[in-house]
């Protein structure tokens, strides 16, 4: 063998290694990504089936429960993703703290003004456990099963949102007896929802603490893409969507003026066509090209994420708009004027205007079809970027003794508000008139008097798009009123102000024991707080309460309130043992739970809402009210599960509900 075929030999060995190479990086790469994709999988069939294998007379039930369970878990999901991790909105939210996303869906803000509201993970698997608990028990109705005989048919799952799907796995005594034979549900029923939830969410707050960060150059970066939007539309006077420039200086004698109104509507649209354009550095949907560089926000993510984010303001949503100076509903610049003989006039105009602008701004993330999105208000103050402000910031929520409320800034035309009593519908005085904007500026503006036969007040407003009037009194409900003032030649407003009505109301406890609800008066160590929300829409807007059960009282189970009629309420009822009970080691969710010794133990209650009619209160001398009970806990699961009084209500509704005697 000559030095050139060892040479050649040696050449086809190096081949033969880099192929076997080639071949084992190849499939070490396919088992690297087939466990990972794999990885979620075993996980659930680990955690939700174990070994267990469903036997051959009971897939029937069991795939049908699964499919159930896994359509409403979708579903609860969706709007979960939809209204930024709730799926039921928390009770008494302000307009402060939501947005009216659509005329149906309300999303509550992130980020508003200074303080952040976010749900935490563990709020979310229990929103989602509530939804599909609820659905469950009345849609997975078992109809097609007659021949079957089911135990316990109650459903309850439990809810992990894990970092690469969500598991919802039945957590009931759910029995059912095919034949000869009996299974538990429980061990065999589980489905695995392929949602990466909490990739969406980390990177959402991400989002809200790229944000949130303050007192470096840089930070806040979606005000400061706001002012960058002001300072490049406003650079044009004769654009179509013209607004006041921040800085200008020309030599022009007739500069041009604008209108509020003119003005409010411009920003909504420049708001609206391009903050779409805006773009997180590192999600996969950055590129929009170079006319829109200074649109991207950056070092929001350590590394690149496969996500879409989009942003989106809407021009039908809320904005308060600040400028000044301004005359009235008048904005112009300061112009001054030197005339010599002989000479052309000469002028020096000085555009200095002054935005200060609150807008909410809904964040939307994508991954696989698959939404997830929250607003946030973001707030230029005096064309900074609000949390970028070192040291003192402006005042939020301004009082009678900020811009919004001087005399100087308010309308030049004069509003007239009128108000009578709902009953007799004869004037009613000394009713105190605030004007809010945008659920933030308030401005107490006086209050009605009697003048001429009626009770008015006829005064100067704020200017303001969309603002409100509330009216108060001592004995009468709140009362809201719209009104836009900017550009208004001035209106006259009614204000109908309903007594509150005094009761008695009768507090009847309904026993539950085995499906049989048995009524009965309060025990003598029992005790109950009665909470009347007054709801507009679904925000409480003020409430009324009682107790029951204290010693202080004569009648332990009757007292007095005053109540609206033609009046929304959420009756909210907390029944309490009050004495100290000892709930014996147990376990709960797989953990054991030692003894515990536990004061003021909640029995049960009521959460619902109910309407009151003008005839009820006319016709009635007594009200009764009623609250559930499932009896003093014996062991931590029973503890937990009387927590939940909404849960509890909503499947007892109908024997809750109002009587008036």
């Amino acid at each position: 063998m000559n030095i050139f075929e060892k040479r050649e030999i040696g050449k086809r060995g190096q081949v033969t290694l880099f192929i076997i190479a080639g071949v084992i990086i190849l499939f070490a790469a396919f088992l690297v990504g087939y466990l990972q994709n794999e990885s979620f999988r075993q996980r659930v069939e680990s955690q939700l089936f174990g070994a267990a294998v469903v036997p051959e007379q009971a897939k029937g039930v069991v795939s049908y429960t699964n499919n159930c369970i896994e359509k409403i878990a979708k579903d609860g999901l969706n709007l979960l993703g939809l209204q930024g991790g709730y799926i039921e909105i928390p009770r008494g939210l302000s307009s402060r703290q939501y947005l009216q996303a659509d005329p149906i869906m309300k999303v509550p803000y992130w980020i508003y003004g200074s303080k952040r509201e976010i749900p935490t993970p563990q709020e979310m698997e229990l929103q989602l456990e509530n939804y599909v608990n609820e659905r469950a028990n009345i849609e997975c109705d078992f109809f097609e099963f007659q021949e079957y005989e089911f135990s316990n048919d109650e459903i309850f799952v439990d809810v992990k949102i894990l970092n690469d799907g969500v598991l919802v796995d039945l957590d009931s005594e759910l029995i059912v007896g095919i034949k000869e034979s009996k299974y538990f549900l429980r061990d065999y029923v589980g489905v695995s929802v392929p949602i990466d939830l909490m990739f969406l969410y980390n990177r959402a707050i991400d989002i809200v603490n790229r944000e949130a960060r303050s007192g470096n150059i840089g930070n806040a970066p979606l005000e400061f893409a706001t002012i960058e939007l002001i300072a490049r539309h406003s650079k044009d006077e004769d654009s179509e969507i013209s607004i006041p420039p921040l800085y200008k200086f020309d030599n022009k004698c007739n500069p041009k003026n604008w209108l509020m109104t003119d003005v409010a509507d411009n920003v909504k649209e420049i708001l609206s066509d391009n903050l779409r354009f805006l773009r997180v550095e590192g999600a996969d949907n950055l590129d929009y090209g170079n006319d829109y560089i200074n649109l991207v926000i950056d070092r929001v993510f350590t590394r690149n994420y496969d996500v879409r984010i989009d942003f989106n303001y809407n021009q039908e949503w809320p904005l308060f708009l600040d400028i000044y100076p301004r005359n009235g509903a008048v904005l112009k610049p300061n112009t001054l004027k030197i005339g010599l003989p002989f000479l052309p006039l000469l002028c020096f105009t000085t555009y200095d205007f002054k935005y200060t602008i609150r807008y909410p701004l809904m964040v939307n993330l994508e991954k696989d079809n698959y939404i997830f999105r929250f607003p946030l208000e973001v707030f230029v103050s005096d064309n900074y970027a609000w949390r970028n402000i070192e040291g003192e910031k402006p005042d939020i929520v301004t009082d009678t003794g900020t811009r919004f409320c001087r005399e100087e800034w308010r309308s030049s035309n004069e509003f007239s508000v009128v108000t009578v009593d709902a009953v007799t519908m004869q004037p009613l005085d000394d009713v105190n008139v605030i004007y809010t904007c945008g659920g933030v500026d308030n401005c107490e503006i006086g209050n009605t008097k009697f003048e001429n036969g009626e009770a008015i007040l006829n005064e100067k407003f704020p200017l303001c798009y969309n603002g409100e009037i509330r009216l108060s009194k001592e004995g009468y409900g709140e009362v809201g009123i719209e009104l836009t003032t900017l550009d208004n030649p001035g209106e006259r407003k009614l204000g109908v102000m309903k007594p509150f009505t005094e009761k008695e109301i009768e507090l009847k406890i309904l026993e539950l024991d085995n499906g049989i609800v048995n009524e009965r008066s309060l025990a003598e160590n029992e005790m109950a707080s009665v909470q009347f929300n007054i709801l507009e829409g679904d925000v409480i807007k003020d409430t009324v309460g009682i107790v029951f059960g204290d010693d202080e009282v004569e009648d332990k189970g009757i007292n007095k309130i005053s109540l609206l009629p033609e009046q929304e309420y959420n009756i909210l009822i907390s029944l309490v043992l009050d004495e100290k009970i000892v709930i014996p080691m147990s376990k709960y969710q797989g953990v054991e739970i030692p003894e515990q010794e536990i004061d003021d133990v909640l029995l049960g209650g009521a959460d619902f809402e109910d309407y009151i009619y003008d005839k009820d209160l006319k016709d009635s001398s007594k009200v009764i009210v009623y609250a559930l009970s499932e009896g003093v806990p014996k062991n931590y699961e029973e503890y937990i599960e009387r927590l939940d009084v909404k849960a509890m209500s909503d499947l007892h509704k109908e024997k809750l509900l109002l009587r008036f005697e």
